[in-house]
């Protein structure tokens, strides 16, 4: 299934369902974005405050042009999730999972087990990225505020 919406998607909420999905929001998109199980690929100019983006088990991409300011969930998978601006939460599940944050990173970043690679632009006040068993590897490009917090699979920090 293919959705294309227009630049600005407000309070529209998109439930694509199982199977393979490509989801474009050219602009800002307020509401929440929904798959199931499929390699899907979602893409979005940048997410408002309380929008949601949650795909399913299978290899999905999810990219984020601007700003996420609400949260993208991913079940199990290898999956690539990418933010151009500033990232609040993201939960990636188990899979060899790539997550990209090229701003300031503001909640959490969690994923499962599989060998996972995350790289944030910054760390602010009381983030944290958790990341579970596996091959891991966690970049922070720029600083990293008191109070934030990097823990691996083990529980260790």
């Amino acid at each position: 299934m293919f959705f294309r919406l227009p630049l600005r998607a407000s309070n529209n909420d998109i439930d694509a369902g199982a199977g393979n999905n490509t989801i474009s929001v050219t602009g800002s998109h307020t509401g929440d974005i929904t798959t199931t199980t499929g390699s899907d690929s979602v893409t979005v100019g940048s997410a408002a405050l309380n929008s949601t983006i949650a795909v399913g088990a299978g290899q999905n991409t999810v990219t984020v042009n601007g700003n996420q300011l609400g949260s993208i969930s991913s079940g199990s998978g290898n999956d690539s999730i990418t933010v151009g601006g500033i990232n609040n939460d993201i939960d990636a599940g188990a899979g060899n999972n790539v997550i990209g944050v090229s701003g300031a990173h503001i909640g959490d970043i969690v994923t499962l087990s599989g060998n996972d690679t995350v790289t944030v632009g910054s760390m602010s006040d009381a983030s944290t990225i958790s990341v579970g068993d596996g091959q891991n590897t966690v970049r922070v490009n720029g600083d990293m505020l008191v109070g934030s917090s990097i823990t691996d699979g083990n529980g260790s920090g």
